[in-house]
């Protein structure tokens, strides 16, 4: 099954990931990876003008929520994985909360936390409580509640960034896509970075039939590029990523979301984003 628009649209996808994710500098190499000889290399150039389109269609989106599942390195290991429920409403409303995922394999061990993020409200600060956080003893959990005001919450603060990779003002698409250029006319103006992106087909994700590209990039320009491999899947029906898999130059996955019922203007409320709203738990 070969579809050269969409091809094209995979590309311009998978550049939209490059400079959001925190990395592991132990892992940097000074080359791209080795790509394999069988491998379908796409054109590079043809990813600005596949760019300024997902521009287009951003601006036309006023908001959407996607279930996300996932798993992160931490630590030397992959964490449990989480299943998370997110709204996004321009210009930068965001609300989460990590629900039921499909016992016994899949315990979510941040069940039942919620948090919101608006800029310009709450004095910019994340307004949250705890899920069960599986991972850490109970007392733990009850002493960071003490030590920590998770009405208030600095996003960048430990307690906000513990075992997370990206920050909550990295979430949204649109967030990701105004720093797409810098990364791609860095592969296009260097083409010393040997910056290459093969095609890996067609695959179902949760039932949304994706296809699939894999980026091959230099590990020692993280402010340009996302990291030594990037595999991006996207949503034939919304073109949006419906699975992102990162990977070091040793093949080690570092992050691996896979993204459910993603739905574009779904028509969100100003009060969906406050914690009084009456469909969440917030104390």
């Amino acid at each position: 099954m070969n579809h050269p628009q969409f091809k094209h649209c995979l590309l311009g996808l998978l550049l939209l990931l490059f400079s959001v994710t925190l990395v592991s500098p132990q892992f940097a190499f000074s080359s791209a990876p080795p790509i394999p000889e069988d491998a379908e290399v796409l054109d590079i150039k043809d990813a600005l003008k596949l760019v300024e389109i997902m521009e287009e269609q951003w601006s036309k989106v006023d908001g959407y929520t996607v279930i996300t599942y996932k798993q992160e390195r931490h630590g030397g290991g992959l964490t449990q994985r989480e299943k998370i429920f997110t709204k996004f409403k321009r210009p930068f409303s965001v609300y989460m909360k990590w629900i039921e995922d499909d016992p016994p394999e899949h315990k979510n061990p941040n069940l039942g936390q919620e948090m919101i993020f608006e800029k310009g409200w709450n004095d910019n600060k994340i307004y949250s409580h705890l899920g069960k956080r599986n991972f850490l003893p109970s007392a733990i959990t009850s002493l960071a509640g003490y030590y920590y005001d998770y009405q208030a919450l600095d996003p960048n603060s430990r307690a906000a960034t513990y075992y997370q990779r990206h920050t909550i003002d990295e979430v949204p698409y649109g967030d990701i896509i105004k720093r797409i250029s810098t990364a791609v006319r860095g592969g296009i103006e260097n083409p010393e970075d040997d910056v290459t992106f093969v095609n890996r087909g067609y695959r179902n994700v949760f039932g949304s039939p994706s296809g699939c590209i894999e980026g091959y990039l230099p590990g020692d320009k993280r402010d340009i590029y996302y990291d030594d491999r990037v595999l991006v899947c996207v949503d034939l029906q919304s073109k949006m990523p419906s699975q992102i898999v990162v990977r070091n130059g040793q093949g080690q996955v570092l992050e691996n979301y896979r993204m459910e019922d993603i739905t574009l203007n779904p028509g969100l409320k100003k009060e969906e984003f406050r914690p009084d709203y009456p469909e969440y738990n917030f104390e």
